[in-house]
């Protein structure tokens, strides 16, 4: 199955979650902004290989229940800064299956603690050029020669544009996609860990 079968299937559907005054959706989101199909071919080649997977920012859980049905030998791992939403979305069949940590992926004394290595790292955290950046730094040498990392969500230029600069004076080729069918605000950004050096 695909990503887009996998949300059919199981009726994934987005939901709404409120932080204070801020609204945040999750849920449905990776179809609704077209990245499932951005997902089917970059992940095809892990898709039956061993791997470890990172999100952060996992706030109820849903993309990384799709992953755990898309590939066929992976260890997952989620990192947020409030796990409290997917204790509450996921089943505890699920949630045995997966490794949680609660951190601020900003913060290195936090992600230091972290030993492991990913073949893949999504950033669906908060978005915002800072944190992305920061997030990188943190992340990205856990990452394995030819490994992927994913940043969700910052297909607007004011969000892009700091990002394309930080990683540009690091020598670090990334590319851009954003999906025909997405809204403005969205897009990804695909590093492939060739021997880059931050």
């Amino acid at each position: 199955m695909n990503y887009g079968d996998i949300h059919n299937k199981y009726n994934i559907v987005p939901i709404t979650i409120k932080f204070s005054e801020e609204i945040v959706y999750t849920g449905g989101d990776m179809v609704q902004h077209g990245y499932n199909c951005v997902y089917d071919q970059y992940f095809e080649p892990y898709r039956n290989q061993p791997i470890k997977l990172a999100e952060i920012g996992i706030l109820a859980g849903h993309k990384l229940f799709c992953h755990d049905k898309f590939f066929s030998n992976v260890r997952l791992y989620g990192y947020d800064i409030n796990l409290d939403y997917i204790y509450k979305y996921q089943s505890k069949e699920f949630i045995d299956k997966l490794t949680l940590t609660k951190i601020d992926s900003r913060n290195k004394s936090d992600t230091i603690k972290i030993t492991e290595t990913f073949d893949i790292i999504i950033d669906d955290a908060t978005h915002s050029p800072n944190t992305v950046i920061k997030t990188f730094e943190n992340f990205y040498p856990k990452l394995h020669q030819h490994g992927l990392y994913i940043i969700e969500d910052v297909g607007q230029n004011r969000r892009y544009e700091p990002i394309k600069k930080f990683l540009d004076k690091k020598y670090i080729k990334h590319k851009l996609i954003r999906p025909e069918k997405s809204a403005s605000n969205t897009g990804l950004v695909i590093i492939q860990n060739d021997n880059n050096v931050i």
